[in-house]
């Protein structure tokens, strides 16, 4: 911003820079004479920029008459002969003229000066017919012509009023001949002063270029970063190698054999190659306003532009003089149109680019055509083109700068990220071999720990523990999955505290448990402590105002006894502990061979059922429920049957308890009752009253999305929700929640069954609540109904305890006339049994209760 604010204070100082030195206007005088008094008087250089009188094809030497009875004509100075040509049919753009001017000076003898800068080819210079110099050899031939060009100054004293200035001009070389620049004339200090100032200008451009160039092109080609800069640095060497073909042509200077077409073809050449040199730089800048392809095109006119100028003859390659301004004002245009364009955009460094250019144009205006018409001034382009290079620098060390500054914020940020992947990696490392929840190893550190301790102390006995929660899958599915955390967390604590220091304690996973104990190898000692451990986790767990109760199955394996390999003592421990499972839980158990055989058995088995659910295996079997007083199928329930392939029927008591272990239960409850829905639509299409009961499991209940699966199931299959019932076990009340979604479900009006009446500790409690509509006597007080003299009494309080809660009831397990007899006699409303008939396929069901779109009496009642 500042580089900004400081050229546009120089533009605004320039502008009166310039209307302060107008141009003083020349005494008026004939044709071909400059009065330079009163430039002399002052101590000034004056240009003399006029008329002169110009003799074509003539060489008029230092006669003091010579030109007298010439032929001759006036003509602008500064100016070239390929100018004259349309003008004049005796002369062309090239061949040999002398020009003529008389200048009134002081009647004091002076001593002047004069300064030359390339004229045509080759000249001399006469200052009142005495030879003041030359350069090259000026001829009337071009066999006798010896080009040569550069800037030079010449003295001079005068001797009177005026002095006759002449200049004889050959040019046989190119097609450029003439005065291109104008003359200075003055005082000798003057115009040394102003030779030297213009000199030191043109040589502190050219170091600022070569240092520039330098800087920046070997800035890229160190860190191969900003392709700006190298363009930069090589637009900046061809305008410096330009220069020093330029003005004092200070390369001839410094290799004095050069000779002057080799110069003219370089200045050539690099002005060519600035252009596409200086357009790849803006692309660089701004891509996205000034394509890359048009740099190509620039390059490619360079190139073939180049390409003539080195093979080809001054006099035809300073033909395309004219076709190369045309391609530098083509550039210069889509220069101005690309930087507005960035301008408007508001990007980086435009405005810097807009203003040094304006500086640059203001002073090409000023020396092409203020100070030759206008005033006598400095030549400012040497200074316009010092602060264009070094905006850009600036504009460019800002611009690295910046993009410094993000890369470095973008490094520290993917350092950041990497410091942050790192961590991530760690925890997850750690996350690999802890559990989340209780800070406890898991089953990879078990094995882990299993393979260091027998590869580290092979001769050294231990004894591996496996512990399972006793029935933690119903609490977490009642409870919900917050109060189970809680309660492992708990639990882990407990077992933590009893376990010795040396011993090891993992948890594996849900509700597993593992303990490396090293203290005792004996079957006897690790009894005691695993009965230690059960009395650890049988203590209550007090929740606010809530109490649970934990027990825990404990399997028994020792090294090397029972496996010398850490997957074969897992495998022991765990099919130890699945021993204590069948044998009522809540105990400890030692392995043994009857034991594995045990266990494959319930993995197999898992196994087949996973591969059953998803072959679709399983199916939907269904038990009418009947009306007792005539005998006549109100309903069914649904009841889930597997006919494995190899292993035949496998029944509910066998493969339920396995599926409540493994999880496997929620995606049967699922099945049962999507099949269930989809058998009732068909039914009710026979009977729209008939009703199908379908058994809730407890990981169904803890679904959050249940309410809204029912509902979809009842609009999908445009179901009455009269017709399902839900039959419900007393362990799935154990949560407040759960009622609470119970009774939105009831709400929906579906009918609730309590199932296995009778058997629970606190049935008669939940009856309170006024949730169920229909009470299921279980079917183990009928099966044993006259054994004990007290069954019947329960039965009949049972039925005249629903009654009195306005409920209906079912009771099942019927499968004698008389038990069917004696619940008549209560007024129980409905049974189901093998009486009236087992549990059948659907096809078989409709084919023998609703064939014909009625429902007969059962054939044990007909």
């Amino acid at each position: 911003m500042g580089a900004t604010k400081s050229m546009r204070f120089r533009i605004l100082f320039l502008f009166p820079l310039l209307w302060s030195c107008q141009k003083a206007d020349l005494p008026a005088t004939p044709p071909g004479t400059f009065d330079i008094r009163p430039a002399v008087q002052s101590n000034r250089v004056i240009n003399l920029d006029g008329l002169f009188r110009f003799y074509p094809s003539q060489f008029l030497g230092a006669a003091s008459d010579a030109g007298q009875d010439q032929h001759y004509s006036y003509v602008p100075v500064p100016g070239q002969w390929n100018q004259y040509e349309g003008k004049s049919s005796e002369f062309g753009a090239t061949g040999f003229a002398t020009y003529e001017a008389k200048l009134l000076v002081p009647q004091t003898p002076t001593r002047l000066a004069i300064r030359v800068n390339d004229i045509g080819t080759a000249y001399r210079i006469y200052a009142d017919n005495e030879l003041m110099g030359l350069r090259g050899t000026p001829a009337t031939s071009a066999k006798e012509h010896v080009p040569s060009v550069g800037e030079d100054m010449y003295h001079f004293r005068t001797s009177g009023p005026t002095v006759t200035l002449r200049l004889e001009v050959s040019n046989f070389s190119y097609r450029k001949g003439g005065i291109w620049n104008s003359l200075s004339v003055g005082p000798e200090l003057a115009v040394q002063r102003e030779n030297w100032q213009e000199s030191s200008v043109q040589i502190l451009l050219v170091g600022i270029l070569l240092i520039m160039g330098l800087y920046h092109s070997g800035f890229f080609l160190i860190r191969k970063q900003e392709t700006s800069l190298f363009f930069f640095g090589v637009s900046c060497f061809l305008i410096a190698i330009r220069e020093l073909t330029l003005g004092p042509r200070l390369l001839s200077i410094l290799i004095p054999s050069a000779q002057w077409v080799s110069l003219l073809r370089l200045e050539y050449t690099c002005f060519f190659l600035a252009l596409p040199a200086f357009a790849f730089y803006i692309n660089a800048l701004y891509p996205a306003y000034f394509w890359k392809s048009v740099g190509y095109i620039f390059l490619a006119i360079s190139i073939a532009l180049s390409g003539m100028v080195w093979f080809t003859g001054p006099l035809t390659f300073t033909e395309l003089a004219p076709f190369s301004q045309y391609v530098m004002l083509a550039f210069i245009l889509y220069f101005i149109v690309a930087v507005f364009r960035a301008l408007f955009r508001s990007e980086p460094g435009s405005i810097t680019l807009l203003v040094s250019g304006t500086v640059v144009a203001l002073a090409a205006v000023n020396d092409s055509l203020l100070v030759r018409h206008y005033y006598d001034g400095p030549r400012l382009i040497a200074l316009g083109q010092i602060q264009f290079v070094i905006a850009q620098a600036f504009m460019l060390a800002v611009r690295f700068s910046r993009n410094m500054r993000k890369i470095e914020a973008y490094n520290r940020t993917v350092q950041q990220r990497n410091d942050n992947l790192r961590q991530q990696k760690s925890s997850l490392e750690l996350r690999a071999i802890y559990d989340d929840l209780t800070g406890l190893g898991n089953r990879t550190l078990l094995m882990d720990t299993l393979e260091k301790q027998i590869r580290d102390y092979p001769d050294q006995r231990f004894s591996l523990l496996l512990l399972d929660l006793d029935n933690f899958r119903i609490l977490n599915d009642t409870a919900g999955h917050v109060v189970g955390d809680t309660i492992l967390i708990e639990l882990s604590r407990r077992i933590k505290y009893a376990v010795p220091s040396r011993d090891q304690l993992f948890r594996l996973e849900g509700d597993e448990f593992a303990i490396l104990h090293k203290e005792g190898a004996s079957g006897q000692a690790a009894y005691q402590f695993s009965h230690r451990i059960r009395e650890a986790l049988g203590q209550p767990v007090d929740m606010g105002d809530r109490t649970f109760q934990t027990t825990a199955s404990i399997g028994i394996s020792h090294y090397p006894d029972h496996g010398q390999t850490p997957l074969m003592l897992f495998r022991s421990a765990d099919s130890a502990v699945m021993h204590a499972k069948s044998q009522g839980k809540d105990r400890e158990e030692e392995f043994d061979s009857g034991q594995d055989l045990e266990h494959r058995i319930r993995l197999d088995l898992a196994s087949r059922l996973d591969q059953a659910i998803r072959k679709k295996e399983l199916e939907l079997y269904f038990q009418p429920i009947v009306n007792l007083r005539d005998g006549r199928a109100l309903g069914a329930e649904a009841l889930l049957r597997w006919h494995e392939p190899e292993l035949g029927f496998v029944a509910p008591d066998v493969f339920i308890p396995i599926a409540e272990e493994t999880g496997q239960i929620r995606v049967l409850g699922d099945l049962v009752l999507e099949t269930a829905a989809l058998t009732l639509e068909k039914w009710n299409r026979i009977v729209p009253d008939f009703s199908i009961s379908v058994n809730i499991s407890p990981g169904q209940l803890s679904k959050s999305n249940l309410l809204s699966s029912i509902r979809a199931l009842l609009s999908r299959h445009r179901l009455s929700p009269r017709n399902l019932k839900l039959e419900i076990t007393e362990n799935l009340l154990l949560e407040d929640k759960n009622i609470s979604l119970l009774r939105q479900v009831r709400d929906m009006g579906i009918r609730l069954v309590m199932d296995d009446f009778g058997t629970g500790y606190s049935s008669f409690a939940y009856l309170q609540k006024f949730l169920f509509d229909i009470l299921k006597i279980d079917k183990s007080f009928l099966l044993h109904l006259h054994d004990e003299p007290s069954n019947p009494h329960l039965v009949e309080a049972m039925v005249r305890m629903a009654h009195s809660l306005q409920m209906e009831v079912v009771a099942e397990g019927i499968e004698t006339e008389e038990i069917s007899g004696f619940l008549k006699t209560l007024g129980c409303e409905m049974g189901q049994g093998y009486l009236y008939a087992p549990a059948l396929t659907s096809g078989d069901f409709e084919q023998k209760f609703l064939r014909n779109g009625t429902r007969p009496l059962s054939p044990s009642v007909v």
